[in-house]
């Protein structure tokens, strides 16, 4: 019994000691929680779109009545993992990712993404390519978007013109696939008022 309790003793030992050592060797981060997983490699098999803004735990749907200044558009992908997420070998217990991140991709099958009007809005006829009109967050045009490594699970778009107040925004997007192939997606806004 003593044997089992020094053998219990001595492990608990080894153990604070290799955390305390690794602790005083480790480099010290500003925030030690900062850190996130690399991005995962994807096929893109799918994707939805929802319009914003999101309250009460949903989007807003084609009747409701939205302000322009809280309309947005969120392509939502649905990725076929090509690699896990890279982790270490071996990882110390106490080393742990953020429980923030967001899984991001690096998508390999991606060409580009256009968005057509189904229905006339604000002067434009049906089949115009209005990419040009909405903006990443990072203020880049859809129409220029070409590089889709390191992106959330979300884009958010929104659009960069004022439409006639009490309008509503149908389209069909386009996302072309690297093979040839595309995945065509319909939607209407909710009624967009802008006054």
């Amino acid at each position: 019994m003593l044997r089992k309790i020094q053998l219990t003793c001595l492990i608990s030992i080894s153990y604070l000691g290799i955390m305390v050592t690794a602790a005083c060797v480790q480099e010290q981060l500003p925030d030690l929680y900062a850190e996130c997983p690399d991005p995962i490699k994807a096929n893109l098999i799918d994707a939805k779109i929802h319009h914003g803004p999101y309250t009460n735990n949903k989007y807003a749907l084609p009747e409701d009545t939205v302000a322009l200044k809280d309309y947005f558009i969120v392509l939502e992908w649905v990725p076929e993992q090509l690699t896990k997420a890279d982790s270490p070998i071996f990882q110390l217990p106490w080393h742990s990712f953020a429980l923030s991140c967001l899984p991001q991709y690096n998508f390999k099958n991606i060409s580009n993404i256009a968005v057509i009007l189904a229905a006339p809005f604000n002067g434009l006829p049906i089949g115009s390519d209005i990419s040009y009109l909405l903006e990443t967050h990072q203020k880049e045009r859809l129409a220029e978007f070409r590089d889709f490594d390191g992106l959330d699970p979300f884009l958010g778009l929104y659009l960069k013109t004022i439409p006639e107040n009490y309008s509503q925004l149908k389209t069909r997007t386009f996302i072309f696939l690297k093979d040839g192939t595309s995945i065509q997606l319909e939607s209407s806004s909710p009624i967009l008022q802008t006054n």
